[in-house]
């Protein structure tokens, strides 16, 4: 396994957290845009919250690895 550098998983968090933004945006566009008498998707917004949590993680523990 190889070990990444700071910038590189500050990086990846930032990617994550995006993802995760997405993610949890599409149930709210759907609903409110496509098909207001739609059922709301939970498995979305469950999994952009799930990458905005690794995405914080991520950048917490190189914030912990530079000290």
């Amino acid at each position: 396994m190889m070990q990444k550098g700071a910038d590189d998983l500050l990086k990846q968090s930032f990617q994550v957290g995006m993802l995760g933004i997405v993610f949890a945006v599409i149930p709210l566009v759907v609903k409110a845009m496509i098909q207001p008498d739609m059922a709301y998707m939970g498995l979305f917004a469950g999994l952009g919250i799930g990458l905005q949590l690794l995405g914080l993680s991520l950048a917490v523990l190189v914030l912990r690895r530079k000290k």
